[in-house]
């Protein structure tokens, strides 16, 4: 069985690797990356029933069961981190709507611009 689990993501999933238990985290190397990956975006399962796929990887195919998913914990510098990015991501979508808003307002107005003026 392999759990991941990132202080990153607010999940941690568990799934049986081929005749191998493995605990892992997203950044372990003892899944490979396109199967964590793979992992990470599955819908999580009702409880007490696993959800299984077969994934693609680059050197042939995996049977994926996962069974589980687990609320992963932040600590404070993640999660600061975490808010900060969010605020970055907030402030770049704002500034991009403003932008967007005001090519709109000049696009339906007849403006003169009296550049000697300015």
């Amino acid at each position: 069985m392999a759990t991941r689990s990132s202080p990153r993501s607010s999940l941690s999933r568990s799934a049986i690797v081929p005749a191998v238990g493995v605990t892992a985290t997203r950044t372990s190397a003892e899944v490979p990356s396109d199967l964590r990956n793979h992992l990470f975006r599955m819908p999580s399962p009702p409880a007490g029933e696993p959800e299984y796929e077969v994934v693609e990887l680059s050197n042939g195919y995996a049977v994926v069961r996962l069974d589980n998913v687990i609320d992963g914990e932040l600590n404070e510098e993640e999660a600061l981190k975490q808010e900060n990015y969010k605020r970055r991501l907030d402030n770049s979508t704002a500034s991009a709507e403003i932008y967007a808003f005001l090519r709109m307002l000049r696009s339906q107005s007849e403006i003169q611009v009296y550049e000697d003026r300015l």
